[in-house]
């Protein structure tokens, strides 16, 4: 293994060519489909924070991934000590060590990297049990991995447990580090208000002058052993993207994945496109006497104006109606005016006729 100190020069070229933690839940739900489906989990409720388009320009063409949520981001990364803290007040005979690393494991495979966020270390007279109660956890199991995380007040730990992206990143993590166990501790907020942008940065500051907010958020952890089926799944993966990856190199465009089918990863990928191909995916800026300009002026005044009549057809339907109902009128008879003919179909809808002249 090769230990890289996060921040450096040579981290930030290296991170661009490996598939890490947080990535790897990716390559899974876009390879592993049909396994985890059988495995019972709903994979439009559990997905990815990454598209496999965007790791896929991320390490063919070194295309920088930028935070899906910045806000999200430093809130986790700067509420990590805190979630560190809550843990070890939670389990006080297991010693916590926080560690910003980067390994990289070229044994295990060449794409896979992680940054654990800490360690742990069990003391001899104490166990404790795995995530779904099956074995117990030692000292003799020896250095466990951890892995810090900020939730959402939606999120639900209680009913599914830990989410698939997080459970991945768990077992991803100690395949690299080589490890038997690892803990995921997650924080989330015990109200909704507290979940507000502006209150974060206020538990952030409240966090890092050692103020207490354990009144504002409750502490989930997950305890979990070497799990084959999962650990199998991201072996698998990591092969079949090595297999995709070297392919399109070699020419067969096939190789590349599908655009995603999720809007706002789509999105994302729209804006990596347009990094690489500006010609083709970036912003093209147009004159005020452009032809084209003038159609997407025209364009978006015709769709307010159909708004419009959409609204003043639905508020002049329901005027008839009413009317049709104070007259007392059979709402199966034909209402013929001077210029046009109202009748009703079988199930009570309404067709209106334009009369012709003459007639």
């Amino acid at each position: 293994m090769t230990q890289i100190k996060q921040g450096t020069i040579e981290w930030l070229e290296v991170k661009q060519t490996k598939i890490s933690g947080s990535e790897i839940f990716s390559l899974v739900h876009h390879y592993c489909a049909k396994e985890l489906q059988e495995m019972g989990f709903c994979l439009s409720k559990e997905r990815p924070f990454r598209t496999i388009q965007e790791l896929f320009m991320k390490v063919l063409f070194d295309v920088q991934l930028s935070d899906i949520d910045p806000m999200h981001s430093e809130f986790g990364n700067g509420m990590e000590s805190y979630v560190a803290y809550r843990l070890q007040q939670e389990l006080p005979k297991i010693e916590i060590t926080q560690t910003k690393e980067f390994i990289i494991n070229d044994k295990f495979h060449e794409l896979a990297a992680c940054s654990p966020d800490g360690y742990l270390r069990i003391m001899n007279d104490y166990d404790i049990s795995d995530f779904d109660n099956t074995c117990s956890i030692n000292s003799s199991w020896n250095t466990g991995m951890l892995e810090l995380k900020t939730a959402n007040y939606f999120a639900n730990f209680e009913e599914g447990g830990s989410k698939l992206q997080y459970l991945f990143q768990v077992q991803f993590n100690m395949m690299i580090t080589c490890l038997k166990w690892g803990c995921l501790a997650v924080i989330l907020p015990k109200e909704k208000e507290f979940d507000d942008p502006f209150f974060k940065g206020k538990a952030l500051i409240m966090a890092r002058t050692q103020q207490d907010i354990d009144k504002y958020y409750d502490l989930k952890y997950f305890i979990y052993p070497q799990l084959p089926k999962f650990q199998n799944m991201i072996i698998k993966s990591l092969n079949y993207f090595q297999r995709d990856l070297d392919a399109y190199k070699a020419g067969d465009q096939k190789a590349y994945p599908r655009a995603s089918e999720d809007m706002v990863g789509l999105q994302r990928e729209k804006k990596l496109w347009g990094q690489l191909w500006p010609d083709h995916f970036g912003d093209i800026e147009l004159e005020q006497d452009d032809e084209l300009n003038a159609l997407l002026n025209e364009r978006m005044v015709a769709q307010e104006q159909s708004l419009f009549a959409e609204q003043a057809f639905k508020k002049i339907t329901n005027e008839i109606c009413q009317n049709i109902k104070a007259r007392g009128y059979d709402k199966f008879c034909n209402i013929i005016g001077t210029e046009n003919r109202l009748s009703f179909i079988k199930n009570g809808q309404m067709r209106f006729y334009k009369l012709k002249k003459g007639v």
